[in-house]
């Protein structure tokens, strides 16, 4: 797990709390109409964007990954290489600058 990950991770786990908390205490901290499901709703597209993020990484590893293996196995070096160049590409491109 890359410390993007972790980050991401303990952001969603820390607004999560945060929304338990506000909705177990609403009546003490006597929010505004609507703060509440504002709250709730952040929460839930960020767990729904963390979730579709990891699920299209893995979907475009995978398959690569995969290709990445036969083709060492099989010794077609010139495809395992390519595919390796390929995973290198999709990794410089996602990385946090």
């Amino acid at each position: 797990m890359t410390l993007r990950t972790t980050i991401n991770v303990l952001w969603g786990c820390l607004v999560a709390v945060l929304v338990a908390i506000l909705y177990l205490q609403k009546d003490e901290y006597e929010l505004p109409s609507g703060w509440l499901e504002i709250f709730a709703a952040l929460a839930i597209g960020s767990l729904i964007l963390f979730l579709a993020r990891m699920l299209a990484r893995w979907l475009i590893l995978a398959p690569a990954l995969a290709g990445y293996r036969r083709a060492s196995a099989a010794g077609d070096w010139v495809r395992a290489d390519r595919l390796c160049s390929r995973l290198e590409l999709y990794f410089r491109d996602s990385s946090p600058t």
